[in-house]
């Protein structure tokens, strides 16, 4: 989207690389066993390519659209799994703000581009 979007790069980035931050934290407090790993370097990759296919028919703003969804159905992702990992609660709380901050930034996007 950043290359569709030059104007808009900047935030843009700043959304992937809010994107990067989760994971990181994510797998910080709940990491992946080790006898897990292997499959999971195996799927990764599968997951990628599925997600950047199911955008392709879209138009970038289209795009933009679903992921502003995904954003905010990844926010409250993150305080449903509370129950299971309490210890963690904070930390889940923060994951879901920083999913907001960026379903809000491209919600934002969308409006300017509506108006």
């Amino acid at each position: 989207m950043g290359h569709a979007l030059p104007e808009h790069a900047e935030g843009l980035l700043s959304c992937a690389a809010r994107e990067d931050e989760i994971a990181d934290r994510i797998e910080a407090i709940l990491p992946v066993p080790s006898e897990f790993e292997a499959l999971v370097c195996d799927v990764i990759p599968l997951a990628v390519a599925t997600y950047y296919a199911v955008f392709e028919p879209y138009n970038v703003w289209d795009q933009m659209a679903i992921q502003a969804n995904a954003e905010r159905q990844g926010s409250l992702a993150w305080p449903a799994m509370v129950p299971a990992f309490p210890e963690h609660t904070d930390e889940l709380m923060a994951l879901s703000t920083l999913e907001l901050k960026s379903g809000d930034f491209l919600d934002a996007l969308l409006s300017a581009q509506a108006a």
